[in-house]
């Protein structure tokens, strides 16, 4: 387990590397290697190179070392790992001295036909690598000195050196040098351009709008996917797409290009922004899951959660439009059957389900299940953190003793008279359930009449206490210390410096947030060591609280455009100050 949470940490830590602040730079500068790819290039990507990218690394390396027990890195820095390379070819030089001489400041990959990735495209894959060079007589010096040029022959063409593979053997590539750029690629259709293209990916209105759209001005890494290119080019995905519902087809069909870039914010918040466009979304708009009129969260919201809690789930209109659903659940079995991947059976006992569904709800609620539901359009948060009692106790048997965990399920009531008729609904309901373990009362909690729900069973180590509460701002259901904050806040979530650190950095107008915090999970690290006493649970518990304590607080925020045809979503993680 300790390594696996040293892995943990090293992968968070090296993930925030390519975000690095000192790297990053504009996209339309980042990107002009994309000028040496065709336009329909089905996968693009790009990585700074410059010595102040270098330099961060070695800056990661030490927050890693400051995890990982002692002496457990083979090299303390990479500009050491890098002169260390740099030895094998001059045992006397560094990076500087052998590399940094001719390398410049981006690295470019690009698979240009996705046919290749289905087995479609023949045994080589047709790659472009595109390394920026500011020496072209030093780059070729170095690749002669690796001798990744033996057996190849040497042409000076009109603005470029041609390194072309004696035999033709699979996988062997053309070498082409140009003042300023390096290209290894597996384009024959290269060689008589000197790597130069009619018509590149830099000049592809798709590619350009996709770019476009990520939230930030500057980046340290992009890729870039022609999805529906790649899809169309996998054969082994035809063959699995032809036993599936058509409604599958259609929802592939929806998906266009993505991109993605990764960057710094504020100094120390590790980002990873991705766009998703969307070339037909009627699918979806039949699914109940339109792309456009989707409201974002409200961010006061969160005063109705405690400051420290530790887990967030925040989005816009839980309710959802429960015939619309059911007609689709229905269509998609429909689908099924016709296409012989069910039988009448399924689709009697998937009736017999739905049946079941709604006569339960109406049975325990007396409401219809779109009255039940209905009024469910504005803010939801789902939200979990250790109790008091938990995160103080010094022994397991305070934590075996009563539950561990808060939670609970919030929603703005946007017609307080419905959310009250359903925890009315549900105490009539479940007033007479012939279930001698399970409690039924109402109680008056922060001025709500509250239904409480009490379950204690002998095969349970202690009582489970669930609250629901209306009033007229907001619903909840949980447990007891969340559901009265909920429904009479004090200093909530809004105060805390974490969610507000966090908060800073989210997409504007954001639909849906996930929030985490490692100083609320800390608690675990110290409890995981109370397993025993044995060295390798203390180590354990170390290795988690290193973890968790290189976790400032991190967040996914996702938000759509006005037009419904691009989705975007932002990973961030903050490091402590």
């Amino acid at each position: 387990m300790r390594k696996l949470l040293i892995l943990m940490a090293a992968a968070l830590i090296l993930i925030g590397a390519f975000a690095l602040p000192a790297s990053a730079v504009p996209v339309d500068d980042l990107t002009q290697l994309a000028a040496y790819f065709p336009e329909d290039t089905a996968l693009f990507a790009v990585t700074r190179t410059d010595d102040d990218f270098v330099a961060q690394l070695d800056a990661v390396l030490v927050q890693i070392s400051a995890v990982m027990p002692p002496d457990s890195l083979p090299v303390k820095s990479l500009s050491e790992a890098l002169n260390m390379m740099a030895q094998e070819f001059d045992p006397e030089g560094d990076f500087a001295g052998v590399f940094r001489t001719w390398l410049g400041d981006t690295l470019a990959f690009g698979l240009t036909d996705a046919s290749a990735l289905g087995g479609r495209g023949g045994d080589a894959p047709p790659v472009i690598i595109a390394v920026e060079i500011t020496d072209a007589t030093l780059a070729e010096e170095y690749m002669m000195m690796t001798g990744a040029l033996e057996n190849y022959s040497r042409d000076e063409m009109e603005g470029y050196v041609l390194y072309a593979p004696m035999t033709r053997r699979a996988g062997q590539p053309f070498v082409i040098f140009r003042d300023d750029v390096l290209l290894i690629s597996l384009e024959a259709g290269n060689v008589e351009t000197g790597g130069l293209q009619d018509s590149p990916l830099s000049a592809n209105d798709t590619f350009l709008a996709t770019l476009a759209q990520l939230p930030a001005a500057e980046y340290n890494a992009v890729v870039y996917n022609n999805l529906p290119a790649i899809l169309q080019g996998m054969a082994d995905l035809d063959e699995v797409m032809e036993e599936m519902p058509r409604l599958f087809h259609e929802l592939f069909a929806a998906v266009g290009p993505q991109a993605y870039g990764a960057t710094i914010l504020d100094g120390r918040s590790m980002t990873l922004d991705a766009v998703v466009t969307y070339a037909d979304t009627s699918m979806l708009d039949a699914m109940g899951m339109s792309m456009v009129g989707r409201e974002p969260v409200d961010p006061t919201f969160v005063r109705h959660i405690p400051a420290g809690t530790p887990l967030v789930i925040h989005a816009n209109n839980a309710g959802f439009d429960y015939a619309v659903q059911i007609a689709v659940m229905r269509s998609l079995i429909e689908q099924m059957v016709d296409q012989g991947m069910g039988s009448q059976d399924d689709k009697q006992q998937a009736e017999a389900a739905i049946f079941a569904f709604e006569t339960g709800i109406r049975g325990l609620t007396g409401l219809e299940p779109e009255t039940a539901f209905g009024w469910m359009t504005g803010d939801v948060a789902l939200y979990l953190g250790l109790t008091p009692r938990a995160a103080d106790a010094s022994s397991l048997f305070a934590i075996v003793s009563a539950l561990p965990v808060d939670f609970a399920f919030t929603l703005e009531a946007t017609d307080p008279a419905a959310a009250q008729a359903l925890v009315d609904g549900l105490a009539n309901g479940l007033k007479d359930l012939p279930v001698e373990e399970v409690t039924i009362s109402r109680e008056d909690i922060a001025g709500a009449n509250a239904l409480v729900v009490t379950v204690n069973t002998p095969d349970l180590p202690f009582p489970i206490e669930l609250i629901m509460a209306a009033n007229d701002e907001v619903f909840s259901l949980g447990t007891r210390r969340y559901v009265t904050f909920a429904l009479a806040p004090g200093e909530g979530l809004d105060t805390d410096p974490a969610y507000q650190e966090a908060a800073a950095n989210l997409l504007p107008n954001s639909s849906t947030v996930l929030y985490a915090a490692g100083a609320g999970l800390q608690p675990l690290a110290r409890l995981a060591q109370m397993e025993d006493n044995s060295s390798s649970t203390r180590r354990d518990g170390e290795a988690l609280g290193a973890v968790l304590g290189l976790i400032s607080s991190a967040s996914i925020s996702v938000a759509l455009d006005d037009t419904g045809t691009a989705a975007t979503e932002r990973l961030v993680w903050t490091l402590p100050e």
